[in-house]
């Protein structure tokens, strides 16, 4: 399950292109969008109604097995419960023409969508939509989006979405070492959702890492001459390629320079890998080229 405000969506970007598709859409969806069915690319499809919420839903958790489900309030807010799937007990057996089995309505998590606030549930995710918010029934417009998926991508999707969850995406900086084709150097810092909020509340667009190259490079040298050591930082930092990985607005960036054209998908594995990024995209710069930034104060 994932409950969070659609300003942090690209967090969750690079499962799969079909939940891409529909992380995507409601991105730039707003209440003016007439009540259908829309058929998106990649086999996704796009349910928008307006329904009264209630204080009990009589038919309670529901769950499927083809389907991923992705809901967004457009107008008013609804509570949706939620549980593993392991923890309800079954009322009404798996249909496969609905694609749902129905179990017995219980305490669970309750997420309120609406203001910006999603959810995606998974085929092991019961979910009960359409709850009032503190009892008090109103009427949402809302769009529930149906993403295929197979078991196959369910279970590397979860796999993912582990590995996610154990460590935080981070803003940082690195060095690439072009022999061992591996990251060095790397610093960071764990970027949460609620840092991104508080900036976008504040006008701040750019979410960076606060120490430099330069800085990082001269204490690990001047560690490894105290230590009598073999090091990698040695000579002119500019010289080695180097990046740095920063939030703007809606994304992850990955600022480097032109040396990492013709490497960007080896790139793109060890920095996802390193930062635990879910998505991010490069930005070339001629600071970051080699031989570009301040060396002064380093040996050649």
């Amino acid at each position: 399950m994932i409950y969070d405000n659609i300003k942090n969506i690209a967090l969750y970007k690079g499962l799969s292109t079909a939940l891409d598709t529909g992380l995507d859409y409601i991105a730039g969806l707003d209440a003016s969008v007439e009540n259908g069915t829309y058929m998106l690319e990649n086999g996704v499809k796009a349910i928008v109604s307006e329904s009264m919420t209630k204080p009990v839903n009589e038919k309670g958790f529901e769950a499927h097995r083809r389907f991923i489900d992705i809901q967004l309030a457009l107008r008013g807010c609804e509570l949706i419960r939620c549980k593993p799937l392991e923890c309800v007990k079954e009322t009404i057996p798996y249909n496969e023409e609905k694609d749902a089995a129905r179990y017995a309505d219980e305490p669970g998590l309750d997420a309120v969508i609406g203001n910006g606030y999603f959810v995606v549930v998974w085929p092991d995710d019961a979910h009960e939509p359409l709850l009032a918010v503190d009892g008090k029934p109103e009427l949402v417009k809302k769009v529930v989006l149906k993403v295929p998926v197979s078991e196959k991508e369910h279970n590397a999707q979860m796999a993912d979405m582990k590995a996610f969850d154990e460590q935080m995406p981070s803003v940082g900086i690195f060095w690439y070492d072009t022999q061992e084709h591996t990251l060095f150097g790397v610093c960071k810092k764990e970027l949460t959702p609620r840092e991104v909020e508080e900036a976008a509340d504040k006008g701040v667009p750019f979410i960076n890492y606060p120490k430099l190259h330069r800085q990082v490079w001269a204490k690990e040298y001047f560690r490894a001459q105290a230590q009598h050591i073999e090091t990698k930082f040695k000579g002119d930092y500019t010289q080695v390629p180097r990046g740095r990985v920063a939030w703007t607005i809606d994304k992850f960036i990955v600022l480097v320079g032109k040396w990492a054209e013709p490497l960007q998908k080896e790139l793109t594995e060890l920095i996802e890998k390193e930062f635990a990024l879910p998505y991010f995209e490069f930005v070339y710069d001629e600071h970051w080229d080699l031989g570009h930034g301040w060396s002064g104060d380093m040996p050649r």
